[in-house]
């Protein structure tokens, strides 16, 4: 017979939010995340970096950034309570030239961390 085990968390930082989310992803364990604000980038993890960046040189940072970036976009699609999105979505151009070398944009596309646009969508947001 197997057990579940109930987990809680006490903090919606990054270091909670990564926690939670990977003894989430394990078999027979029940995680409960709690914070006392209204959002997540109240406190600590908020005030030194209110920006989740996720172009980052090293691969196991780069990493768990896509991957928190997934969990803080749709909670639900990890396997934890949907709650809506955790996050206000901004944004940041990055202009590369045609014919780029930049190997990070394919995976930040991937992990929907990124999109593409367009000249005339650039013109439009930033005229």
């Amino acid at each position: 017979m197997s057990r579940t085990r109930q987990v809680a968390i006490i903090g919606g930082g990054i270091g909670g939010l990564a926690t939670a989310f990977f003894l989430g992803a394990e078999e027979g364990v029940q995680v409960t995340l709690l914070e006392r604000e209204p959002r997540h980038n109240a406190h600590s993890s908020g005030r030194s970096a209110e920006i989740l960046r996720t172009a980052v040189d090293d691969p196991i940072t780069e990493e768990l950034a896509l991957t928190t970036s997934v969990l803080l976009r749709d909670p639900g699609a990890v396997g934890l309570r949907p709650l809506g999105e955790l996050v206000d979505r901004r944004g940041l151009f990055v202009l590369l030239a045609q014919g780029h070398d930049a190997p990070w944009v394919e995976r930040h596309l991937g992990a929907r961390a990124a999109v593409e646009s367009s000249l005339d969508e650039l013109r439009k947001r930033a005229p």
